[in-house]
This record gives C-alpha cells, structure tokens and sequence, in this order.
C-alpha cells in the first residue's frame, strides 16, 4: 500500500507533496503522486493538438511533485501518473488500495478560505482510506506538535483512535484526546436523559468514559504520551479551537458516505491539517469534480 497525492499545479498542492512526502517517509510507505485530468473537450481526439499540450502540461506538474518529493525525503520510492477522469473519482479508486490520501482543501478553482474544494468534500464522503486535508496559509508543519483526537468514546470510532495513536508514534510526540460534550451521554440506548443535570459531575463520568476508551490503545503503543481533555462545549468549536499549534487534526466520520457535523466543520475551519477516518467504507460513485 502507498501513500497517494493529488496534485493540479495549484501552489497548495506543492504544500500537500511536501507533507504526502513526509508522512510516506514516517510510515515507510512508497508515495504516488496522482494528477486526475478531466479532458473538457467531447469528441476531441486525445492526440489533438490542445488535448497534446494539456496533457505535457499535467505530465509535467507530476514530473515537477515527483522531483520535490524525492528531494523532500531522501530514498524514499516515488512514482507519478495523470489518469483520466475527476478528480475526486480518480482518487476514490486510488485510495482502495492507499494507506493515505493527502489533498489540498482548494484546487486551482478555489473560490473561499473556508470552502472546502469539491474533490475534498468528495473524497472526505467516499475514499476508503484514510484522507488528510492541507488547508491553505499553513506554516511550516511543526513536527513536535502533538497529534489531536476528536474522541467520542464510542466503539464506533475505534478507526479514528487507531490512525491517531499511530500518528504520535511515529512522530514521536504527544497525543492530546479531545473529547467535548453538550448533554450527558447515554449509558445504554434507550436510557432517558435527566432534564437537568451537574455540570461537574456529568464532566467527571465523561472524563471516565474517555480514559475507559484509550486504555486499551496506551498500552498498545506505551512511548505515546496522552494528554486527556474533557470540555462542555461543542465538539466543532473546541478542535477548532484547540487545533492551532497541533501537527495533525484526527476525527472520524459517519459511516458509509456520511461525513458527519463534526468532521464537516473542521474540514472548513481547522488551521492545520485534518485526517478523516472513516470506521465503515463508503460505496464509491462516478462522480468527483475539481476543487
């Protein structure tokens, strides 16, 4: 399994080859640098002259990622394609046989900083591996930065808590576990909720329920050192709000095609990169347009 990057030419796409790159190396995966080219031109033969020139020029942006990710991470084994198709699409197919799918949240079609590309929303409702999110005017990735976890303490999740562990391991940094809560969780369904309740004791059992949840994952990966956070607040606004200073934002995501309230707005807002993990493969479509 590979490392898959999506690239247009857009200056946010170098920015998603140079941290493809870097999470290759950390995961000792080879990466491939995808450009998904959606010939516009119906009826056009490909060997036409302005089908010819759009396609050098593709091959050419992929010539120009796969140089600077080799330069980025030394023998690390790199290779490039243009693939016909959308983009969203062509990358879906790409990320069953990925470990990760690195994009940019714009392409070169971008028309807002808080509106996520549709070949990110795409690709965040269909691929099947995990997806990572560049958003634009990011610094330079601070590498000691700890790793943050949208944790919801349900089962459901576990995909999420595994990417996530797995990250600060092999950065070598700290895992902070977010978990913020609105009303008390239910303790089995169809438990009736009180219509009041303690806020400081309600914050103590979520703080149990969220250690309860990542036990299991510490003492799997015992060099990671977890932070537990525990807020009354809304899950969207506290990682926002937390994400800055963070390496890697993790959440997951709805199952199937469903993205999920959370994840949808951290994809827009958050300033540092987003990992989506979805804990039940999507069906993929034929659809996925450009950003």
């Amino acid at each position: 399994m590979s490392v898959v990057v999506g690239v247009d030419g857009s200056d946010l796409a170098v920015a998603a080859v140079d941290l493809a790159a870097r999470e290759a190396a950390l995961r000792r995966r080879p990466l491939e640098v995808v450009y998904a080219f959606d010939w516009p031109l119906l009826g056009t033969s490909m060997r036409s002259a302005p089908m010819a020139t759009a396609r050098d020029e593709a091959q050419e942006v992929v010539d120009t990622a796969v140089r600077r990710a080799r330069d980025a991470a030394a023998g690390l084994t790199v290779r490039g394609e243009v693939r016909s198709g959308l983009p969203g699409a062509v990358l879906a197919e790409a990320s069953r046989r990925a470990d990760l799918v690195v994009v940019g949240s714009h392409g070169r079609g971008w028309v807002g900083e808080l509106l996520l590309g549709s070949t990110g929303r795409y690709l965040a409702r269909y691929a099947t591996s995990p997806l990572v999110v560049l958003p634009p005017h990011v610094p330079d990735p601070a590498w000691a930065a700890p790793v943050l976890l949208g944790a919801d303490c349900r089962p459901r999740s576990e995909a999420a808590v595994a990417f996530a562990f797995r990250a600060a391991d092999v950065r070598h940094v700290p895992l902070v576990a977010l978990h913020a809560w609105r009303a008390p969780s239910a303790g089995e369904p169809g438990d009736v909720l009180p219509p009041a309740y303690d806020v400081d004791e309600v914050g103590a059992v979520e703080s149990r329920l969220l250690a309860e949840s990542l036990t299991g994952w510490s003492a799997k990966y015992p060099d990671v050192v977890v932070r537990q956070r525990v807020v009354h607040h809304s899950a969207g606004r506290a990682l926002v709000d937390a994400a800055h200073g963070a390496a890697l934002l993790v959440v997951g995501a709805g199952a199937g095609s469903r993205l999920g309230a959370v994840a949808h707005r951290v994809l827009h807002e958050a300033p540092t990169p987003v990992a989506v993990v979805r804990e039940v493969p999507p069906v993929p479509t034929d659809r996925g347009r450009t950003a």
